[in-house]
């Protein structure tokens, strides 16, 4: 019964209280066998087991965690029993065997007798259940037995059955994770046509939400094409079981999209149903546009000029292109099936290439080659093709895909540029020979300046660069590798490095190039540098260290002759590079067939340029050779063939085309020797040294005109050994020294016979002697001075140059050259002294100047002040002329004083010129305005012509373009009593700016014109009795145009008038915009000044009055001040009521505190407190251009010169205010 009531429970137990119920049985059948433990094992692999459940009696402790992944191989000697589903019994755990391998395991436990039983699935042991004793050994009785047994094949079961629904619950999760992860769409329809319910994939992919699907037709959900598709599908599917490949397009929000439907008709659960169609959507919007992407490639394949074949994996010909149709003149119908290779290939084919490829296809494998193949009509052409493998999705070879170019005429190209190269190699080959006979160092570089050859004389001259300087290097490494070997330049800093490479390269890029340079080593390299008609480059170096030792000793005897000496030898050396470098010809004579073939300028150096072969018979060679010469040369023919022979070297004279005799210089040697040593090819190559010879004479002529020099020299030239002992002195050198010839012989440098002092007095110590300076650094010493005191206390200066040089036999000298400079540094002394003097004077007569400008000024501001003051509140007439005429002599004043100060600044040397961009109409304009009304008033008539192109913009200063048309025009109107006045104005594009002012006054005569440019000239006396004035604007005009590089021109005669032409060549501005007048822009109106609050800080009380008065109406509330502290004073006061000032007018110079010092003390208290600047105007008589620019840089915004207008003191206020 406790049997069936177990089972009762297990079965009726869900399997979520499975578990319980399995630990409830186990409970009820270990105290039914008087068990202490009930308990479960489990298999699993790897030959594992588990305690998955327990049972342990009160006061027994529990092993299940214990008991986790056992071997198997402890209940080894169960399985036995197991396997024939018998139970194993064991009374008394003591009386195992010492070998059983589960009585460690059982004793451990603490179990003294057991019973465990088998459970089986299908004859496979999954398990078993055991009970333990642990108090007391003894036998399990046989009801026990059957009813643990029996119960084991209870418990048995409700594992099994939980096993079974676990792996069913896992099953139905996987198939719901997979439908969900479907990317496509799965559904059901019923035989109705209706949606079943069941959906599973994208919810994008759904006509509607599942719930809202159900019940509903399947074209219903879809648009009504789309609909019509899907019902034709149902139906096929109803009819014949299967549909597959529908393909429809659905307009979704994101855009057009493809699909495809396939689907399979579900038969009926039971008798009686009706089948269902179950349904799978997919998207195939990729695989659409892949398919036309497919048939674009299919049709450009088609299309394409390149042959194109694909065969089948025995290379069966499946398909080919209508270009490879055209190329080979079979039709794919004549060829299908045909193996590829048997129809193209032909004799001429490379097997090697038909081997390689049949490997790779072997192996499946991509090829790319080139063959040669024949078309149908035995007609051969080459080609490069790739073959590659055709894969199935499935990843099995469908075949090969052949892409061909055919490169016929790339072959023949490539065949006709080997024979080029041949030719070339050949050429080559013959410059070689040509250059290692050259003793002189020689590169080529080719036009990317890289090295194609080097002769052998070249690595001689630098054998250091043998491993950089090789074929394909470019000249800028192998400079480099120079460089940092150091034998172009030593210890000089990777910036200097860098430089001299630079430099070196440009030489190399040039057409043709002549320079020298000295290595560390000492050595001095003439190269000679000549680019060739394919942009390469032919470079030569000469050693020329010998020259360069002669040059340095004849350099140091004269700085003169040195220098004409030195362009000397640069002329011989230019000429000798331009021989050497240009004309050179290559030849090479073959003894055996006396064949000479030339190469270069052989024959243009003999003026046979128009002789097409390159051959020259032997019989042309010695008609043209001198008779003389070619009898030396048959005669020492032998011996330049002898075997010891190096290099051969002659010269002789060769007749000109035009007949005059060409000197020849032959260097050669023999290429080629024969077995027995016999000479069978000679190469060389031949020179014009017909200049070089007649420098040779030229020098030889030279060497005795330079002796005659060196004696008729005015400088003394001495030169020294290295003891100091005196060598050799010239007649001059006699005469300084008070030696005579033989005197000369015994004397030494520092001789007790002249005494050496410093310029400035005392001895002349050794080391600072010329002889021993020169000696000790090596380099030049130039312009030293010291003095020579002889016995009888005369004393001379002499200026000294010195310089090491090593003479040709190898000894050390050193050359001085001396003059007397004694009466010359007393001249010099003259001059400074009336040099200081001059500027004390100039110096002084600037500060007369501005303290001249300052003094009057200041009373003058006064005077022209009050007379505007005055003249706008009367109202006779007469009163107005009177105090107008008081206000133009005050004005004629103002002006003489600012032409003073022009001149003296243009004499000063301190006028500077704007240079800005301005239209000379404008300022035409300007002027004519203000003089128009002047001329009236004299009853005269005045012109103003103005060319056409004068209203482009010009560079230059118009402030001081309009000074010159105001002093032109205020001369001619005031010298002209009657008649006319003109200004013409020519503004010509490329042509200079013309200003013509032209009058019928009293004119000149011609000793008159010729002062009337002087500053303070006139015509005469009486001329500044009669008109006035200072005589200073002709001279002012004069220098302005002289500073813009201009042209003045005068023409007068007596009683016909004078006529004034300025020619200025000022550039065009068109990218510059044109300069306004220089007059500001309009300042605010008047209302802007009403309740403004203005501090005036004068030491003048006229000057005060005047501001005042001047400002009178104007609504400004005004404070003044005496001096500099005072106007402090009054702006803090202001400050510290709340009313500051918006403006400042400050005198400059003034007691107790200057204008300057009083702005910089307002200035640190407003940056102190936070506050904004208050603008400032310097009124000050001080108006030169240094003292104005003081003013702006101590703080002023503005500068206001005395004596000033009503209207210029209003535009300063409104635009500082309104700003």
């Amino acid at each position: 019964m406790l049997v069936v009531s177990l089972l009762n429970e297990l079965v009726r137990s869900p399997s979520a209280d499975l578990d319980r119920a399995i630990a409830a049985a186990l409970r009820r059948l270990g105290e039914y066998a008087g068990a202490d433990r009930a308990y479960i094992f489990v298999l699993r692999d790897p030959g594992l087991m588990d305690n998955t459940q327990e049972w342990c009696a009160p006061g027994v402790a529990p092993m299940q965690d214990s008991l986790q992944g056992l071997p198997v191989s402890l209940i080894a000697r169960w399985r036995d029993d197991f396997a024939q589903d018998r139970p194993v019994h064991i009374p008394d755990v003591a009386a195992l065997p010492a070998d059983a391998p589960e009585k460690s395991s059982l004793r451990m436990q603490g179990i003294r007798a057991l019973l465990a039983a088998p459970m089986l699935e299908d004859g496979r042991l999954f398990g078993f259940i055991g009970f333990d004793r642990t108090r007391a050994t003894g036998v399990f009785s046989d009801d026990q037995l059957g009813v643990l047994t029996g119960a084991a094949d209870v418990v048995q079961g409700a594992l099994l059955r939980q096993q079974a629904e676990a792996r069913l619950r896992a099953t139905s999760r996987q198939l719901e994770a997979t439908l969900a992860a479907l990317p496509d769409l799965l559904f059901e329809i019923d035989a109705s046509g209706c949606y079943s319910g069941f959906v599973a994939g994208p919810r994008d992919l759904m006509a509607a939400p599942p719930e809202l699907l159900k019940g509903h037709r399947l074209e219903a959900m879809l648009p009504p094409d789309v609909g019509a598709i899907a019902r034709r599908a149902f139906d096929q599917v109803i009819a014949t079981g299967r549909v597959g490949g529908v393909r429809y397009a659905l307009d979704l929000p994101q855009g057009r999209r493809w699909f495809e439907l396939s689907g399979a008709r579900k038969e009926p659960d039971a008798a009686g149903q009706q089948p269902s169609a179950i349904f799978l959507v997919r998207e195939v919007t990729a695989d659409t546009a892949l398919r036309e992407e497919l048939s674009r490639l299919g049709k450009i394949v088609e299309t394409m000029s390149n042959l194109v074949a694909v065969v089948d994996p025995e290379r069966r010909i499946v398909w080919v292109n209508a270009a490879f149709e055209r190329q080979t003149g079979w039709r794919l119908d004549e060829i299908r099936g045909k193996v590829l290779g048997d129809l193209v290939r032909c004799a001429a084919s490379d097997p090697a290439v038909s081997a390689r490829l049949a490997e790779a296809l072997a192996r499946r494998e991509p090829f790319h080659g080139e063959t040669l193949n024949q078309d149908r009509h035995g007609n051969r052409y080459w080609i490069d093709f790739n073959m590659l493998p055709l894969w199935a999705p499935d990843g099995a070879l469908q075949g090969f895909v052949s892409v061909e170019t055919v490169i016929t005429t790339q072959k023949q190209q490539e065949t006709a540029l080997a024979a080029m190269a041949d030719r070339a190699t050949a050429a080559r080959l013959r410059l070689e020979r040509a250059l290692d006979a050259l003793p002189d160092g020689a590169i080529v570089l080719d036009a990317d300046e890289r090295i194609v050859v080097a002769n052998k004389a070249y690595y001689k001259m630098f054998p250091a660069l043998a491993d950089v300087a090789v074929e394909g290097a470019h000249v800028g490494d192998v400079l480099r590798a120079g460089v940092d070997r150091g034998l172009f330049l030593s210890d000089a800093s990777p910036q200097a490095r860098d430089h001299w490479v630079a430099d070196r390269l440009r030489d190399y890029r040039e057409t043709d190039s002549e320079k020298e340079m000295q290595l560390p080593d000492g050595r001095w390299i003439n190269r000679i540098n000549r680019r060739t008609a394919d942009g390469g480059c032919i470079a030569l170096g000469f050693d020329v260290t010998a020259r360069h030792n002669h040059m340095a000793a004849l350099d140091a005897a004269n700085t003169q002759l040195r220098r004409a000496l030195h362009d000397r030898a640069n002329t011989e050396a230019r000429m000798m590079g331009i021989i050497e470098a240009a004309l050179v010809g290559t030849w090479e004579w073959e003894l055996g067939t006396g064949v000479t073939r030339v190469g270069g300028h052989w024959l243009a150096m003999l003026g046979y340029e128009d002789h097409t072969s390159d051959i020259v018979p032997i019989e042309m060679f010695r008609s043209l050779v001198h008779p003389d010469d070619m009898r030396m040369l048959d005669a020492n023919r032998a011996a330049d063939l002898a075997r010891d022979t190096n290099f051969i070297e002659r010269e002789f004279r060769m007749r000109h085309k035009n007949g005059h005799w060409v000197w020849i210089l032959s260097r050669s040697r023999v290429t080629e020797r024969g077995p027995d040593g016999e000479a069978i090819a000679i190469g060389g190559v031949n020179l014009d040294v017909s200049n070089q010879k007649r420098l040779q004479r030229a020098v030889e002529m030279g060497g005795a005109f330079l002796e005659q020099v060196m004696q008729t020299s005015i400088a003394a030239l001495v030169v020294f050994d290295a003891e100091g002992g005196l060598v050799y002195c010239n007649p001059e050198a006699e005469r300084v020294l008070h030696l005579t010839r033989a005197e000369a012989e015994s004397r030494a440098f520092n001789d007790p016979a002249w005494y050496l002092e410093r310029v400035e007095g005392g001895p002349l110590p050794d080391a600072e002697t010329p002889f021993r300076r020169a000696l000790a650094s090596g380099v030049p010493v130039r312009d030293a001075l010291f003095a020579l005191r002889w016995p009888d206390g005369t004393r001379r200066i002499l200026s000294c140059n010195a310089a090491r040089l090593m003479s040709d036999d190898g000894d050390l000298r050193v050359v001085e050259s001396f003059t007397d400079v004694t009466e010359q540094l007393a001249i010099n002394r003259s001059l400074d002294e009336a040099r200081q003097r001059a500027e004390d004077a100039s110096r002084a007569k600037s500060v007369f100047l501005a303290n001249m400008s300052h003094e009057i000024r200041t009373p003058l501001n006064g005077v022209l002040g009050m007379t505007e003051v005055l003249e706008s509140s009367l109202k006779e007439p007469e009163h107005k002329r009177i105090v107008g005429i008081i206000r133009t002599s005050g004005e004629t004043l103002l002006m003489v004083l600012n032409s003073i100060l022009d001149m003296s600044k243009i004499e000063a040397g301190k006028m500077v010129l704007d240079a800005v961009a301005f239209k000379p109409s404008t300022v035409v304009r300007h002027t004519e305005a203000v003089f128009a009304v002047q001329a009236e008033e004299k009853g005269l008539e005045f012109d103003v012509l103005i060319s056409a192109g004068s209203d482009r913009s010009l560079l230059g200063d118009p402030h001081r373009i309009q000074q010159i048309l105001n002093n032109l025009l205020h001369n001619a109107i005031k010298f002209t009593e009657k008649g006319a006045v003109s200004l013409k104005l020519s503004c010509k594009p490329g042509k200079p700016m013309v200003i013509e002012v032209t009058d019928t006054g009293i004119g000149m005569a011609e000793a008159q014109v010729a002062r009337v440019f002087e500053s303070f000239e006139q015509a005469d006396g009486s001329t500044t009795r009669r008109f006035g004035g200072t005589g200073l604007g002709l001279s002012i005009v004069k220098e302005l145009v002289a500073l813009m590089g201009g042209e003045m021109a005068l023409e007068s005669a007596p009683g016909r008038g004078t006529k004034v032409r300025v020619s200025l060549p000022l550039p065009d501005a068109r990218e510059t915009e044109p300069a306004r007048p220089r007059l500001a822009a309009p300042a605010p109106g008047a209302s802007v000044l009403i309740g403004r609050r203005l501090l005036i800080a004068d030491d003048n009380a006229t000057n005060r009055l005047v501001l005042c008065e001047m400002l009178a109406g104007t609504g400004v509330q005004i404070t003044t001040a005496e001096n500099g502290q005072l106007a402090i004073e009054a702006w803090q006061a202001a400050q510290a009521a709340g009313q500051g000032f918006d403006l400042l007018l400050l005198d400059i110079t003034m007691p107790v505190l200057d204008g300057l010092s009083a702005l910089g003390t307002i200035r640190e208290a407003e940056r102190a407190a936070g506050l904004a600047a208050v603008p400032a105007v310097a009124v000050t008589a001080n108006a030169m251009p240094h003292q104005v620019a003081d003013y702006i840089l101590g703080g002023f915004d503005s500068h206001l010169a005395k004596p000033f207008k009503h209207q210029e003191l209003m535009h300063a206020i409104r635009t500082l205010i309104g700003r």
